[in-house]
């Protein structure tokens, strides 16, 4: 963020799950916190961890996903799952010239289904829920794959994930923009790809037994 001069980070949920060090995740977004440098989005993953998988799932993704959950909540403190509790789903940024709208996976819920190559009304529609979506830039995460798309005078961008991308890219992804002082409107947005260590993070995912680890390391393409 410093290297980049970034004023402001917004993180769009799913913050522990599937990832082996949730504590240490969770104290370094809340020194973040601290200096009130980030804002947070719950995913369906975080009411997971406080409330438990929602009763429409069957009992094979049940199975599937408890260990996931059951993993990052044993390993974070009361304190966390607290304010994890506290998080809202989607928030607003108003300028002059649009709104910004930022959340987990659409307006209308946390664990909506979108693709990137959706027709244009069925995209809009799935992710407006029932807001009616005018002069907006829509912003959110769920489906781990970075893409952006304009649509009519709304601008849609998926960050991707940091640490569990689903676009064949193991590298961290995220998004900087940059907002015009004087007219509100994004001047530049820019998909980043970001490399780390991934052989520690082999070592540390096998050092505390994460659940799944197989699956996991099949995603991130490192087996």
């Amino acid at each position: 963020g410093e290297k980049n001069c970034v004023d402001r980070w917004i993180c769009l949920g799913d913050l522990f799950v599937k990832g082996p060090q949730p504590q240490k995740t969770a104290d370094y977004i809340e020194s973040m916190i601290e200096r009130e440098s980030i804002t947070l989005v719950k995913g369906n993953t975080d009411e997971s961890i406080v409330h438990g998988l929602p009763d429409k799932f069957t009992q094979e993704k049940r199975a599937e996903l408890s260990p996931y959950v059951e993993f990052a909540r044993s390993n974070l403190s009361k304190s966390c799952i607290s304010w994890l509790k506290e998080l809202k789903g989607s928030f607003n940024i108003e300028t002059l010239s649009q709104n910004f709208i930022f959340c987990h996976a659409g307006l209308g819920g946390l664990d909506i289904a979108t693709a990137p190559d959706m027709k244009d009304d069925v995209l809009i529609t799935t992710l407006s829920g029932n807001t009616e979506l005018h002069t907006a830039s829509l912003f959110y995460g769920h489906i781990h794959i970075p893409y952006m798309r304009k649509i009519s005078d709304v601008s849609i961008f998926n960050v991707g994930s940091v640490g569990l991308p689903f676009d064949l890219d193991c590298r961290a992804s995220y998004i900087i923009v940059e907002i015009d002082d004087l007219d509100g409107f994004i001047k530049k947005a820019s998909f980043m790809r970001v490399a780390y260590d991934l052989e520690r993070l082999i070592s540390i995912s096998k050092a505390v037994e994460l659940p799944g680890i197989a699956q996991y390391l099949d995603i991130m393409k490192l087996r």
